[in-house]
């Protein structure tokens, strides 16, 4: 209990003894942990890429987390990293964090990964930094097509281990034939 000098009221103060969700104990570790986070940062902007998947994929990944996620992620690095390393593009290499958010905002299942990306790279030859254009990163359109097929190739290769959902076709080579030619998505 605590009471303030120029108030009569007495309010109650829990002592959390050092919770780690509590922000008075914790309050202080956060701001030095964040601080050492953003020393950590370089001195350029940064991106935001968002991969997802089709809700028939999505599907699937709920029977198959571990499978689908992994080439999720592997397939959304693959593609920053190869249309990056392009002269025509970027001509750069570069570095990305990744995370996977499993579920929507609505709280449905709706596997994608958020990714973070420097707004530029290394040359090819690692003795300089080449910046992308001001607020423009890669082109969306070029990505999401490299990432598709990158996806649709690993979901094949994939598709004898996994389980298929009911409402998904039986037949795995049918499967991925319909998935590849019937669905637009980025």
């Amino acid at each position: 209990m605590s009471n303030a000098a120029r108030c009569v009221r007495t309010h109650a103060s829990p002592t959390t003894r050092g919770n780690r969700h509590c922000p008075k104990c914790q309050g202080a570790a956060a701001k030095e942990w964040l601080a050492d986070r953003q020393a950590e940062l370089l001195p350029v902007p940064y991106h935001h890429v968002v991969f997802t998947m089709p809700a028939p994929i999505a599907d699937i990944a709920y029977y198959n987390k571990a499978v689908i996620y992994g080439i999720l992620f592997k397939a959304a690095a693959e593609t920053l990293i190869t249309i990056a390393a392009d002269p025509k593009r970027l001509g750069a290499r570069i570095g990305l964090t990744a995370v996977l958010h499993s579920w929507g905002s609505a709280l449905t299942h709706h596997p994608h990964v958020h990714i973070i990306v420097p707004g530029g790279g290394f040359s090819p030859d690692g003795q300089h930094w080449i910046a992308c254009r001001p607020s423009f990163f890669l082109s969306v359109r070029v990505l999401s097509r490299l990432f598709r097929r990158l996806f649709l190739e690993k979901l094949t290769a994939a598709l004898g281990p996994v389980i298929l959902p009911l409402k998904v076709t039986p037949s795995p080579s049918k499967a991925s034939r319909l998935l590849a030619r019937a669905i637009r998505w980025v």
